[in-house]
């Protein structure tokens, strides 16, 4: 089942959670670039939240992985960030050329 073990399917199960709640309970959040950048980058920054957890279930010690974690976070906010502009650009550009 992955590094994670049963803690693998909350790895994609928890970003999409996040999204659908935010889209869903602020629609202003698919209106504003900034927002869906910003919503898309906590949604997947959740990831990191499950290999915390499966780091401390597994007894790692708490500073080892926090020094671990650290640079997958800056990943997932820096990807999560591009991706919700680019997917706020694409949802914007479909969206204009169906309503035209």
């Amino acid at each position: 089942p992955g590094n994670d073990g049963l803690l693998n399917f909350f790895k994609y199960f928890f970003p999409g959670l996040t999204l659908d709640i935010l889209f869903n309970s602020f629609p202003i959040f698919r209106q504003k670039w900034f927002l869906t950048a910003l919503s898309t980058m906590v949604s997947l920054s959740t990831k990191v939240l499950v290999d915390l957890a499966s780091g401390l279930i597994l007894k790692f010690p708490f500073w080892i992985l926090v020094w671990q974690l650290r640079f997958s976070f800056l990943n997932h906010a820096i990807f999560g960030l591009m991706s919700g502009i680019l997917g706020y650009y694409l949802y914007t550009r479909f969206l204009l050329q169906h309503v035209a």
